[in-house]
């Protein structure tokens, strides 16, 4: 990476088995726990930033996504509710 800073008005980041995201945001350490999984049930406290698939449950991983970005989209609904 060369530095160079964008804005975005959404970013998707499919990366894989390892993250890889404390490469992509400064700070990202502060938004994983320990073992690294999303902490505060991936929503952040950047505008915009939310973390989905960060823990590998016993009920399985599919479902788990699917839970976390229904979270993730309530609380998005909420945000825009609040800027309107």
């Amino acid at each position: 990476m060369d530095g160079e800073r964008v804005a975005y008005d959404a970013v998707v980041l499919a990366t894989g088995y390892r993250s890889g995201v404390e490469r992509l945001v400064d700070g990202a350490e502060a938004l994983l726990d320990a073992r690294g999984r999303a902490v505060n049930g991936g929503i952040t406290p950047r505008r915009g930033l939310y973390l989905v698939g960060y823990a590998t449950p016993a009920t399985g991983f599919l479902r788990e996504i699917g839970a976390a970005a229904r979270r993730v989209a309530e609380h998005i609904r909420q945000e825009e509710g609040r800027r309107s």
